[in-house]
């Protein structure tokens, strides 16, 4: 049994959290009160179910996916979700839902003993199968929220067949039927055929094949530029007929489609044991990046197609020209291609992380832990931080030294160990670099590498939390890394073995003058061992834990606390909710003072009275008063009385005052908590900022006039 395996047993005995699911197992949650499954799914709309004997308030569910992707629609129809008014938010990328009702919570919910349409929404798979992969749902009990996991059959999967044409060229994937389970028109890389980049020039593509079988047709697409007619190479001696198409790119934009085959009445094929140029066309070049999107043969007249080999540099690098002088730019090749090459473990620039993960054949067991832990989405570009991740990356050849099989983390509670190992490995500090930096050389006049040895311990990872909410150093998981300068990089008990590969990723646009953009902000550090989170000591959590969760932001963090419904509602009715979400948090963050539902009580302001548009600018001026969009309040551990002033968003200032001795206050009113999360700090007050002027004003009573009486 292996060490890993010995830990998840004890784990076991802990109570945890469960928020992922395994695929291995059969029954999610044999003893739940709701079951979620697929309904009547066609080729463009998923239909998920619900059979529920208890009130349902919110549910979230996601889909697994052994390979490729699925995109759904970001808005879902019908069911019982919009019969009973629970708004369903939908992750375009991986297709995971999350529904709750958005007003006051606990006011709507699906009732006990439905049992129909859950919802419905447009998606496009681009996988041979989709399954779900975890689902839970909210309940209310004795007036506590508590979340649960639903039942759902792990083997309900939607399966699809993939298809392809020629002209114009398209892939797409197809819901089977439920007859068969045919197999997909094209077989996956086997190395039996490897294209690249030959000689290339300014205005001439050309393309290289190395093939162990007979070729008797290919489909090639490279994206970012507009071709010409082929000519010469290996096609033009195996009398091939080969055509250019323009604008297949991505996204719409410029690519090449280039298609090889022999059209006369007898055979002919590029022979086994070719290692020559392929064809070659004139080309305009449109971006800063030209890269191979796919090369697909067939080995016999009228045969199935399979995909070939790229070779390792499948990305060509351009600079744009546009001189002063001229009204003419363009693209020019660069002479030096380094910044594009493919080191040993298939990481290069031009790559996202998570394709890295996925198509290198380094990292095979990562990307299906990956999967089993429904973590993708954490390292998917459009979930990327600003600031990027650093990601230290095991080699299948580390899991393997490690001990760990991802057979053994086959229930709940060994995939939560799983997780918790995985983002250990992740950093949400940005990309970080470890090898050498630059330094001036003031004999020379230039900058030259330079390193110093060095050892620290503080880069926080993912699985980690505050262990003190008033100290921002007191993040309860980081790695010691060490330098000594020698060649020799380490992270906690592993060894780097491949440094600071910066990634970014790129995609199609129509920006000017690049039709790449970058989409991903990443540093992948290659490790030769799997690293063990301090948290898997497995000791027993005190009682003085956090009160918002530090991965999550300001709105979500009030939401999930039930103690600020009047100030979500206030944030909400007045679109200030937007503003202080992670997504549009200003570089340094935001502090933001949340007073309860007792001090907006207190206050004499009920959210529903605010109905009027002179009323609802008077609730947004008393909101701003408790935000800051340029300090990140924080107090320290190493207190000093003080008295400072801090400019809120309405620009008036309120008073901050600390007597070391627990007592803080703003204004008039007492801090009872405070705490960062993803995006600022919140700190929960007792009453409401109102200055002077936004003071509530209470309509004057008019006392009944008598009459005088005539006599």
């Amino acid at each position: 049994m292996s060490k890993l395996k010995v830990l998840s047993i004890c784990l076991m005995l802990i109570i945890l959290p469960v928020s992922q699911v395994s695929a291995d197992v059969d029954e999610s949650n044999p003893g739940s009160d709701v079951t979620i499954g697929f309904g009547n799914v066609t080729n463009d709309t998923i239909v998920l179910t619900m059979d529920t004997t208890i009130d349902v308030y919110a549910y979230n569910v996601t889909f697994f996916r052994p390979s490729g992707s699925v995109y759904c629609g970001i808005q879902s129809e019908g069911g019982l979700s919009e019969q009973y008014d629970l708004n369903v938010n939908i992750l375009s990328s991986g297709c995971s839902l999350m529904a709750y009702y958005p007003g006051a919570w606990g006011e709507r919910s699906i009732p006990s003993g439905s049992n129909g349409t859950l919802t419905s929404f447009y998606y496009q798979s681009l996988t041979p199968e989709i399954c779900i992969g975890s689902a839970t749902y909210a309940v209310i009990i004795d007036g506590e929220t508590e979340y649960r996991d639903a039942n759902f059959d792990y083997n309900d999967c939607l399966e699809f067949t993939r298809y392809e044409i020629e002209w114009p060229n398209d892939i797409w994937f197809e819901l089977n039927d439920g007859e068969n389970d045919s197999e997909a028109d094209v077989s996956y890389s086997n190395s039996e055929v490897i294209i690249g980049y030959g000689d290339v020039t300014n205005d001439t593509m050309v393309l290289t094949v190395d093939t162990t079988v007979d070729i008797f047709s290919f489909d090639i697409s490279v994206q970012s530029m507009y071709c010409n007619y082929a000519f010469g190479g290996a096609a033009e001696d195996a009398n091939f007929t080969v055509s250019t198409a323009n604008d297949i790119g991505m996204a719409g934009s410029s690519g090449c489609n280039i298609l090889g085959n022999y059209q006369g009445e007898s055979t002919a094929y590029i022979p086994a044991g070719t290692n020559d140029d392929l064809t070659s066309w004139f080309y305009q070049g449109s971006s800063e990046e030209i890269c191979i999107m796919h090369a697909l043969y067939t080995k016999e007249e009228g045969g199935g197609l399979f995909e070939a080999d790229l070779d390792a540099n499948y990305c060509l690098d351009y600079s744009f020209v546009n001189p002063d002088d001229s009204w003419y730019s363009w693209f020019e090749l660069n002479d030096d291609q380094s910044s594009l090459e493919i080191d040993e473990y298939g990481i290069s620039v031009h790559d996202t992380v998570l394709w890295v993960f996925q198509n290198s054949p380094h990292f095979s067991i990562l990307a299906q832990a990956l999967e089993m832990t429904n973590l993708t989405e954490i390292l998917n570009p459009v979930n990327t931080p600003q600031m990027g991740y650093t990601i230290f990356a095991p080699t299948d050849d580390a899991f393997n030294a490690s001990g760990i099989s991802l057979d053994d983390f086959n229930s709940p509670a060994s995939i939560e160990v799983l997780t918790e190992i995985l983002l250990y490995h992740v950093s949400f500090a940005g990309p970080y670099g470890l090898d050498m930096s630059m330094a001036y050389n003031s004999s020379s006049g230039e900058y030259e590498p330079y390193c110093e040895p060095y050892t620290f311990d503080w880069l926080p990872m993912q699985n980690g939390e505050y262990a003190d909410p008033f100290n921002y150093s007191s993040w309860t998981e980081t790695v010691i890394i060490s330098n000594d300068c020698q060649g020799n990089i380490t992270v906690d008990q592993a060894n780097v073995i491949d440094t600071d590969n910066r990634v970014y990723g790129f995609f199609q646009t129509t920006n000017w003058p690049s039709s790449s953009s970058a989409t991903d902000n990443g540093m992948i550090q290659v490790i030769d061992s799997v690293l063990i989170p301090s948290s898997l000591n497995f000791t027993l959590q005190n009682n003085d834990e956090p009160r918002f969760n530090p991965r999550f932001d300001i709105p979500s963090n009030l939401d999930e606390d039930g103690e600020f419904n009047q100030l979500i509602d206030a944030l909400s009715l007045t679109y200030l909710i937007d503003d202080v979400t992670a997504s549009n948090s200003p570089e340094m963050s935001m502090t933001i003072f949340a007073p309860t539902d007792t001090a907006f009580a207190e206050a004499g302001i009920n959210t529903d009275e605010y109905d009027t548009l002179e009323g609802l600018m008077e609730l947004s001026d008393i909101l701003l008063s408790h935000i800051s969009f340029d300090w990140v309040l924080t107090f320290s551990n190493e207190c000093v009385p003080s008295q400072i002033d801090l400019e809120t968003a309405d620009e008036n200032t309120i008073i901050i005052s600390n007597d070391c001795e627990g007592n803080t206050s703003v204004n008039d009113a007492t801090i009872l908590y405070s705490q960062e999360v993803e995006n600022g700090v919140i700190h929960v007050i007792d009453k409401l900022i109102i200055h002077p002027d936004e003071e509530p004003v209470e309509e004057p009573v008019e006392e009944p006039v008598e009459e005088p009486v005539e006599e």
